[in-house]
């Protein structure tokens, strides 16, 4: 008789199963390989960074140092730091909160894989966009904190400031999608726990005196009822005497 297999309908959002090659990093949803991801991004950008430090300190080793022009130096001087607080330092925190966290609760992974991966994509898009500012009309060169009236149109003209502000909206979306993601998971891991130690409370409810029998100041009484194991370890609050 001929037993007929049905098979289950494939999902339409089902997790990628590429382990190995280039567009399994592509597509990944692990969490590992999303910190990773940050880390390495937020390293390159840091070495960014650090190229347009030293030629800042260049710049300023000598008076009326000839290595940048004042535009120039404008610029490097936003983007420096732009780059070492929103490029390198918040992804970095994402980095280490996407590697670690669900393996510290002990998850399986972060609450939205794809919204997860997604912010990682959304963040390497902004800090591109960012920097693509040089390559249409200028870098913004209103200094990295953004003050009136260094940033309006009179005291820097072009567009670099609408670049850096865009760029800094797009790379801010990682923030609310890191957190709701690391949120999530660790407010139901919490939830999780408190459920399970009320059922083990109204299963074996805590002994809050310590019986007689198991004091040294008394002697030793055989007990008419053995007491079981969980009785015994739930004895966490007798104070033996000295």
């Amino acid at each position: 008789m001929a037993v007929a297999v049905t098979r289950a309908p494939a999902r339409p959002f089902a997790r990628p199963k590429e382990e190995h090659g280039f567009w399994s990093w592509i597509s990944t949803v692990d969490h590992k390989r999303i910190g990773i991801l940050y880390g390495v991004t937020a390293f390159l950008f840091f070495l960014v960074g650090g190229i347009e430090a030293l030629l800042i300190r260049s710049q300023l080793a000598a008076p009326n140092g000839k290595v940048l022009t004042a535009e120039e130096y404008n610029q490097l001087f936003t983007m420096h730091g732009t780059t070492m607080v929103f490029l390198v330092i918040m992804p970095l925190a994402a980095a280490f909160g996407n590697y670690f966290v669900p393996i510290l609760i002990g998850a399986r992974d972060v609450a939205f894989p794809r919204l997860n991966a997604f912010g990682y994509w959304v963040f390497l898009a902004g800090g591109l966009f960012l920097y693509s500012s040089f390559l249409f009309g200028g870098a913004p060169d209103g200094g990295w904190f953004g003050y009136a009236p260094q940033t309006i149109g009179k005291f820097s003209p072009g567009h670099g400031i609408d670049f850096w502000l865009i760029g800094l909206i797009i790379t801010a979306v990682i923030l609310k999608i890191s957190w709701e993601s690391w949120r999530t998971i660790y407010g139901a891991r919490i939830r999780w726990t408190r459920s399970k130690s009320r059922r083990r409370r109204m299963l074996y409810p805590p002994i809050t005196s310590c019986p007689k029998s198991l004091s040294r100041s008394s002697p030793p009484q055989t007990p008419s009822v053995q007491p079981s194991i969980r009785t015994l370890v739930g004895l966490c609050s007798i104070r033996w005497p000295s």
